[in-house]
């Protein structure tokens, strides 16, 4: 087959279904200058062929011989190339279906861009050239951006690319803006070649003298390659090359360092932007408004240079230690340019519902205000003004937390804290959700703030105390939610371990401010000692804030009370009694529990103190407010009078009170004790019959050396006094509840202790002991028989023994008790009915011999006593 025959059978349509091999490759292999116009025809008609196999073979033979086809008719070419290219010029579809052929297509394409760029040497010829083929080259490329094919996509991204730069000087606004729009529209394809080719013919389209719209198109892209890992460094070469090329760049130097400012914890990037800073320090010179930036950067003194590196250095150890110290005065140029147009926009991206967006911005945030030394003084107002992007849930985990330290660093604390009541008086108090997450950034914020560098205002007594008032709103105080009471506990113990660190702050408050941060220490008590909060799994974080809050506050707030004097402690818990305002409106919420806990652990951290006789009385007049409440059994419910009768046990046991005040104290205590009382709420009955242990004991002596029983009668106060408890002791010796016998044998024996000193009347007190023999707890018949021991041994030594009530049934019941199977019981019964036999008084009640030999549980020396 010659070559006239080969050309023929690529002409004609009906022998093209036919096209042999042979044919291919004697045109491939004949073809040259001199049969150059035989060829040209038949592959111009074979490129419209209906069948793939024949445009692929004329795409072939088309790239190879390229060159002598420009050189043949360099308009016919283009011509027949783009017209079959731009397939809406074509009578049928089969073009679009065929990849091998637009890739092709597109190569030769590229081939004539390249041969253009060669060729045309002056700029009168490339304007020309420009005016002749422009339109369709950039059709082409904009309809192809959307191929679905990598291969042609990658040879459209490389014609987009070498047809800018050929052109840049002759682009319309309005093509570079299409071509833009093509790319970014279809710029997220799955494989990172085509991505990055997209990026390269981006930035190259950008170069042209008509970008006039970067900014618009560079803020749809950038989203997507701040969220490309792979395309990182191919980002930060295409941000350099704009920022020393593009013809803007003096106007958009902002947009163009964003993503290189963003990613500084990758070393590329960071050694980019570096070069970027040292060039930008040249641009100083050529536009007025970074010689400005210049100039306001320099007038900013630290002072603190050396230390101000080694911030940096500890700061980004983990996370990025190649930047370790402050960077050139070019690239704080940049930042500062940043923060002054984007400031905005990086707080709306923080807002985002998207967590890596927030983290973005957070990382880009982090950098600018590291870069920027006048931060504070310049954007730290606004940037508080906009406070609420941090005050959602995803704060709470950490991430965050190196933004939350800088601004701890840097930002004024009293612009912070301004913001952060603002933020709490806005809000109503039942938005319980939203108060834990301003008390979580609060915590964060105190705990980096408490480090020992600061490039910001101290805190003044003003902050501290705003601090104070944030952290014992009674909307926080009252309230049992979950996270509230996490997110509260937490930062509380963070503002102990920051008062602790800075011991001067503490003695600037006044008076009631030292007393609000001991309710607080005792609110964090109170709040975590309840187990249910320490082992719930509402959230998967919860377990470990927790713990940690717990660990936190416990080990602070223990370690900083005790640095208080006398005076203060006492001042303090003079100051704390007042804050418990039983007044009608608290009795009707359910708040007196959590109230009277706070309170109670109020009380329990001061107890180490003596505190000053003044005290008393308030003490006492509180006290009797609370066993009121515990005493109205029918509108106060269990846990309000729990809770207060709590506190009266801890008032108790710390205060030093008068006789006539324990007296008063006492009555009101017996008010409690009552049957009703007992058998609607036991532990209440328990509880105050612990009041009436403890004031028996600790005011025994001062008590007795005022009203020694032998010179009371039983109209005398303490007569009535004295009366009422054994009363209250016999009654509740037989009580059902175990646990409420359990406390009155303890009390019995504090009572007995007073009555072996000061005298007493026995009454029943001895029958209702030996009661107890039969007690189904073993320990409360062995305690019974010890107090009853020492109840013989007092009426004995004082001579009123035939004062004893029931005394035939006493023996009775100890000789029954005799053959006790439980050793310890009988062994007490035995000696027992031997100290009443030897008084002469019970001889002939006690010796029942004839019953008493019969006992199989007596030991020979009982048996020989007994004869």
């Amino acid at each position: 087959m010659d070559l006239a025959r080969a050309c023929s059978t690529l002409i004609d349509k009906e022998q093209q279904r036919n096209l042999s091999k042979q044919a291919i490759l004697l045109i491939q292999e004949q073809i040259d200058e001199q049969n150059i116009s035989q060829v040209v025809s038949a592959v111009y008609s074979s490129m419209r062929s209906k069948f793939d196999a024949v445009r692929s073979t004329a795409a072939e033979i088309l790239i190879d011989n390229v060159q002598e086809f420009i050189s043949q008719d360099f308009d016919s070419l283009f011509f027949n190339v783009t017209s079959i290219v731009d397939t809406k010029n074509l009578p049928f579809d089969t073009y679009e279906k065929s990849e091998t052929v637009r890739e092709d297509l597109l190569t030769v394409l590229l081939k004539i861009i390249i041969n253009i760029e060669k060729t045309q040497i002056s700029s009168v010829q490339l304007e020309k050239s420009h005016q002749k083929f422009s339109d369709a080259i950039t059709s082409i490329l904009i309809k192809q951006s959307t191929d679905k094919c990598p291969n042609c996509r990658i040879q459209t991204d490389k014609c987009i690319f070498r047809f800018t730069r050929t052109f840049k000087h002759f682009l319309t606004e309005t093509q570079v803006s299409d071509l833009s729009e093509g790319i970014i529209a279809t710029f997220n394809h799955n494989q990172k070649t085509v991505r990055q080719l997209n990026l390269q013919a981006f930035t190259q389209t950008h170069l042209s003298t008509q970008s006039k719209q970067i900014n618009r198109h560079l803020q749809k892209l950038l989203p997507l390659l701040l969220n490309d890992p792979l395309l990182t460094d191919s980002l930060a070469d295409a941000m350099k090359i704009l920022l020393f090329n593009h013809i803007d760049r003096h106007i958009y130097a902002d947009i163009f360092a964003v993503p290189l400012l963003s990613n500084l914890h990758e070393i590329y990037s960071f050694n980019i932007f570096l070069s970027c800073g040292e060039f930008y320090v040249l641009e100083t010179k050529q536009h007025d408004k970074f010689l400005h930036l210049q100039q306001e950067i320099e007038n900013t003194v630290t002072g603190q240079d050396d230390k101000y590196d080694e911030f940096i250095a500890n700061f980004n150890k983990n996370s990025a230690p190649h930047f370790d110290k402050q960077l050139n005065l070019g690239c704080r140029i940049l930042a500062q340019q940043v923060l002054e147009k984007q400031l905005n926009a990086i707080i709306r991206d923080l807002e985002s519902v998207q967590n890596h967006v927030k983290l973005a911005s957070s990382r880009l945030l982090c950098n600018l205000i590291i870069l920027s030394h006048n931060f504070t003084a310049k954007f730290g107002q606004k940037f508080a003004n906009s406070l609420q992007f941090l005050l959602h849930d995803e704060f709470n985990k950490g991430e965050f937390d190196p933004l939350i330290e800088l601004m701890a660093v840097f930002c004024a604390p009293n612009d912070i804290l301004g913001q952060i009541k603002k933020q709490i008086s806005t809000q109503s108090a039942e938005n319980s959700r939203f108060l834990s997450r301003i008390y979580a950034f609060l915590g964060r914020f105190l705990m980096f703030r408490g480090m020992e560098n600061t490039f910001s205002n101290e805190m003044q007594n003003t902050d501290i105390e705003v601090i104070l008032t944030i952290l014992a709103s009674s909307d926080y105080l009252m309230n049992e939610d979950y996270l509230l009471v996490v997110s509260q506990s937490v930062c509380c113990g963070h503002f102990c371990q920051f008062l602790q660190q800075k011991p001067d702050l503490f003695t600037l408050l006044s008076e009631d401010q030292q007393q609000v941060f001991f309710i607080l220490v005792s609110a964090v008590y109170v709040k975590l000692s309840n187990q249910e909060l320490l082992t719930a799994k509402k959230h998967v974080f919860d377990e470990f804030i927790a713990t940690t809050a717990f660990k936190v506050s416990k080990k602070l707030t223990e370690e900083f009370i005790s640095i208080f004097d006398q005076f203060k402690a006492n001042l303090n818990f003079a100051l704390a009694l007042q804050t418990i305002n039983l007044n009608s409106e608290i009795l009707k919420t359910d708040r007196l529990v959590i109230r009277c806990q706070i309170f109670a652990q109020f009380l329990n951290f001061t107890k180490r103190f003596d505190f000053a006789t003044k005290n008393a009385q308030k003490a006492v007049n509180i006290a009797v407010k609370m066993l009121k409440i515990s005493a109205d059994v029918e509108k106060m419910n269990q846990d309000v009078r729990f809770e207060c009768l709590e506190c009266v046990r801890i008032l108790s046991q710390q205060i030093n009170l008068r006789q006539d005040q324990l007296i008063f104290l006492i009555n009101g205590v017996y008010s409690c004790t009552t049957w009703r009382h007992g058998a609607r709420s036991p532990k209440c009955l328990v509880k105050a019959i612990e009041i009436l242990t403890v004031l028996v004991d600790k005011q025994r002596t001062e008590l007795c050396q005022a009203f020694p029983y032998a010179e009371c009668d039983n109209c005398s106060e303490f007569g009535a006094t004295y009366d009422q408890l054994l009363s209250r002791i016999c009654v509740s010796l037989e009580d059902d509840w175990q646990a409420v016998r359990e406390v009155v044998l303890a009390l019995c024996g504090q009572f007995l202790s007073y009555c072996q000193q000061f005298g007493m009347r026995p009454d029943e007190l001895g029958l209702k002991l030996c009661y107890r023999l039969d007690d189904a707890k073993e320990s409360i018949t062995l305690s019974a028989l010890d107090q009853l021991r020492q109840l013989v041994e007092i009426c004995e030594n004082k001579g009123i023994v035939d004062q004893l009530y029931g005394k035939d049934q006493i023996i009775e019941l100890l000789v029954t008790h005799c053959d006790d199977p439980n050793v310890r019981i009988r062994e007490k019964c035995v000696c027992l009915t031997k100290e009443f036999i030897v008084r002469e008084e019970f001889c002939e009640r006690g010796k029942d011999k004839a019953k008493l030999m019969n006992w199989q549980y007596l030991g020979e020396n009982d048996r020989t006593w007994l004869q």
